[in-house]
C-alpha cells in the first residue's frame, strides 16, 4: 500500500512496510522543530512558485494574434510541456547521478494513472 505525502516528500511502503519511520529515518537525527520549520518554508516556497507558474501558463498566448489563441495553441502548448518535462527529468536524473544515488524511473502500474493525470490537466487546459 502507498502512504500519503508528508511533508516535502512521498514515502512509498512496500507491503508490511513502515513509511513514517521510513521518513524519519531519511529525515536524519536533526531537531524536530529545525526540521518543520525547514519543511513548511521549503513548502511555502514551492507553492508560491506553483502559483507563479500555474498563473503564467497561458501568458504567451497573450502575444499571439487573437484569431490564432484559444485553442488552437494547445499543440504548441503539449511540444512544449513534453520538452520541458524531459529537461526537467534529464536534470533530475542528472542530480541524483551525481550525488551516487539509484535513477528510480517508477513502475509500470503508474502509467495508465499518469496518463489519466495528463488526461485531466489537459483538458483544465482546454477548458481555460
Amino acid at each position: 500500500p502507498l502512504e500519503p505525502v508528508v511533508g516535502a516528500h512521498a514515502v512509498a511502503a512496500a507491503p508490511g512496510g513502515d513509511a513514517p519511520a521510513a521518513l524519519d529515518a531519511e529525515m536524519g537525527s536533526r531537531p524536530a522543530g529545525h526540521r518543520g520549520v525547514r519543511t513548511a518554508m521549503l513548502g511555502i516556497a514551492c507553492a508560491a512558485l506553483v502559483g507563479v507558474f500555474g498563473g503564467s501558463v497561458l501568458v504567451p498566448s497573450a502575444f499571439v494574434e487573437r484569431d490564432l489563441s484559444g485553442i488552437a495553441i494547445l499543440p504548441s502548448f503539449g511540444v512544449g510541456a513534453l520538452l520541458a518535462g524531459s529537461i526537467v527529468t534529464l536534470v533530475y536524473a542528472g542530480v541524483r547521478r551525481t550525488r551516487g544515488e539509484d535513477v528510480e524511473w517508477g513502475n509500470a502500474a503508474v502509467i495508465p494513472a499518469g496518463i489519466a493525470s495528463g488526461v485531466v490537466w489537459n483538458a483544465g487546459n482546454a477548458c481555460s
